[in-house]
């Protein structure tokens, strides 16, 4: 999956992440893992830079992957916002760069995975979506439409993304969204995603789509991920991933860590001035805890 940036050309290292502040400080919860965000900006014009506002995505709070025990910021935080579907992104002053001049932003989060709970339905709504295209509703009535009970019907259109799509990182057809990834049946974790979300909204199946961090045996590291959380009969998101697996649920072998429910971009305004950008993100294990 690839996070797109606006206003700004940016150059995209997937290694990074940062924040802290007390969450959680009453609390018998032991952080395990340190999700840290960098973006450097420097002035690389013939004049200073001035005014400049920068909006990031933080991590959501609290969700079915993690709780923030704890986060924190090393520049001016003006405000959060939290949008309707639960994502939050930080709106940060810098000041002024002259030009040759950098600064780099810095969130981190320190996150205890085992004091993660099942997210009520009722607490985060869906990001507003379009009615479905004719194309994605044929599809998902083809598939799921004679099938009785929306647990069913979700599982066999999780059924049906896995063996229709085809992974491949360079796809021209990636990130391309539900349609094209139906048409195009290739993509990456993110089109699985959409994919999987739009077929199951068609048939009022309320789902979305999670946008965060995996770490999986094979690949022995964390790297951006997209899956999906369908809203279960009893009211709760269940996590499951159609990049990985045909079969409803998240893989055992993976490690979930959770950032947001829309993916949003870095975003920079500023009067003067022209700026690069370098954004990094890592997540890492806390050695005390990687010995119990």
């Amino acid at each position: 999956m690839t996070r797109r940036f606006s206003w700004l050309v940016w150059v995209l290292v997937a290694n990074l992440v940062l924040a802290v502040g007390a969450v959680g400080a009453e609390t018998a919860w032991e952080p395990q893992w340190l999700l840290r965000t960098e973006l450097q900006l420097q002035n690389i014009g013939t004049t200073t830079m001035n005014r400049a506002i920068v909006e990031m995505p933080l991590i959501v709070e609290d969700s079915a992957y993690g709780l923030v025990v704890s986060e924190q910021f090393n520049a001016q935080l003006q405000d959060i916002v939290v949008l309707d579907c639960g994502t939050r992104k930080g709106i940060f002053r810098i000041g002024t760069l002259k030009p040759g001049e950098s600064f780099t932003i810095r969130l981190e989060y320190f996150i205890d995975p085992d004091a993660s709970l099942l997210v009520d339905g009722d607490e985060v709504v869906l990001p507003s979506l379009p009615p479905p295209d004719s194309a994605i509703l044929d599809m998902a009535l083809e598939v799921a439409g004679d099938v009785e009970g929306d647990e069913n019907r979700f599982a066999a259109l999780q059924r049906f993304t896995y063996q229709h799509m085809s992974y491949s990182l360079d796809s021209e057809w990636r990130n391309g969204g539900a349609l094209q990834a139906l048409h195009q049946a290739e993509g990456v974790c993110e089109d699985y995603a959409e994919l999987l979300v739009a077929l199951a909204n068609a048939l009022d199946i309320p789902s979305r789509t999670v946008y965060g961090y995996v770490f999986t045996p094979r690949s022995e590291r964390w790297i951006r991920h997209a899956w999906v959380e369908y809203l279960s009969e009893d009211g709760y998101w269940q996590g499951t991933d159609p990049t990985f697996s045909a079969q409803v649920g998240l893989n055992e072998a993976v490690k979930y860590l959770g950032q947001g429910y829309s993916n949003l971009s870095a975003r920079v305004r500023f009067v003067g001035g022209r700026l690069a950008g370098l954004w990094q993100e890592t997540v890492e294990e806390l050695e005390e805890q990687k010995s119990h």
